[in-house]
C-alpha cells in the first residue's frame, strides 16, 4: 500500500478534513508516517494494529486531557509493557525486545521531542481564513440582435436616440437648404436704381475713384511707417546719450601740469 492509499483510507475512516483544518492535517500526516514506518520495519498486521493503537491513544491523551510530557511518557511505558508481558502467550503477535526498542525510539523522536508543538496545536483554536475574489464578467449580447446596444456614456437607448443622435436629412430638406444657400456673383440680381448708378460712371470717374482709394491707403501706411521710424530713432538716441566717452589727455597738457608741480615745490622750499 502506498502513502497516497494510506492517506485516503485514514481520511475516510476518521473523517479528517486535511484541506481546510490544520489539526486534521497534522493528525493525518502523523498517522500516515507512522504506518509507513511500520511497513518499512516489516511488522505484521497484529503488530501494526498494536503500534497504531499506542500512537492513537497518546495523541488522544494530548488532545483531550492535555497531559504533561512526563505523564505521556509514563502512559507509553505502560502500553508498551502490556505488549511485552503478553508476548510469551501470543508469540509473534506482539513486539519482541528489539522491536519494542525501535518503537520506543520512533515515538520518542516523532512525538515526545515535538510535544509542545502538538500541545499547542490541540489547545489553540485555528483562526479561519476566508479568501474570496469577486469577479465582474461582461458577456456579449445574444446573436438575435441586429446591432449591439450603444455604450455611449452608458445611456439608455431611448435617451440616446432622443437627445444625442442627429437625424439624417431627407432629400426634400436637402433641396430646401440648397435653395437657401448664398447666391454667387453671377446669380446676384441688382435693383434698377443700382444699375442706373453704375451706368452713369465714365472711365475717368472709375480711374479717379481708384486713385483716391489707393492714395488713401498709401497715406495711411506712410503715416504708420513714419511713426515707427520716429520711435526707433528716439530709442537709438537714448542709448547713444547714455554712453560716456573719456578722451585721453594730450602730451602738452601733461607737460604743463608737470611744470606746474615743479614750480610749486621749489617755491615751498624757499
Amino acid at each position: 500500500m502506498t502513502a497516497e492509499d494510506m492517506e485516503r483510507k485514514f481520511q475516510e475512516k476518521f473523517l479528517l478534513n486535511s484541506q481546510t483544518d490544520l489539526k486534521d492535517a497534522v493528525i493525518l500526516d502523523y498517522y500516515v508516517t507512522a504506518t509507513y514506518w511500520c511497513q518499512q520495519q516489516g511488522f505484521n498486521q497484529y503488530q501494526l494494529s498494536i503500534f497504531f493503537t499506542i500512537v492513537y491513544n497518546l495523541l488522544k491523551k494530548i488532545e483531550e486531557e492535555n497531559i504533561s510530557l512526563v505523564s505521556l511518557v509514563t502512559e507509553f511505558k505502560m502500553l508498551l509493557a502490556e505488549t511485552g508481558t503478553n508476548s510469551h502467550t501470543f508469540g509473534d503477535k506482539f513486539f519482541s525486545i528489539q522491536q519494542a526498542q525501535e518503537v520506543a525510539g520512533y515515538v520518542s523522536s516523532s512525538l515526545f521531542q515535538h510535544y509542545k508543538m502538538y500541545l499547542y496545536l490541540f489547545t489553540r483554536t485555528q483562526q479561519p481564513e476566508i479568501i474570496s475574489n469577486d469577479l465582474s464578467i461582461e458577456v456579449p449580447f445574444p446573436c438575435n440582435l441586429s446591432f449591439p446596444k450603444s455604450l455611449d456614456e452608458g445611456l439608455p437607448q431611448e435617451i440616446l436616440n432622443r437627445y444625442l443622435i442627429l437625424e439624417t436629412p431627407s432629400p426634400e430638406n436637402t433641396e430646401e437648404e440648397d435653395g437657401l444657400s448664398t447666391p454667387t456673383a453671377d446669380e446676384l440680381v441688382l435693383s434698377p436704381a443700382t444699375k442706373s448708378i453704375f451706368h452713369k460712371l465714365t472711365n475717368e470717374d472709375v480711374v479717379k475713384i481708384i486713385n483716391e482709394t489707393t492714395n488713401l491707403v498709401l497715406s495711411t501706411l506712410q503715416e504708420s511707417l513714419d511713426d515707427k521710424v520716429e520711435t526707433q530713432r528716439g530709442l537709438i538716441l537714448d542709448k547713444i546719450n547714455k554712453i560716456n566717452i573719456n578722451k585721453p589727455s594730450s602730451p602738452k597738457s601733461v607737460h604743463s601740469e608737470h611744470n606746474t608741480k615743479l614750480r610749486t615745490g621749489s617755491s615751498r622750499k624757499k
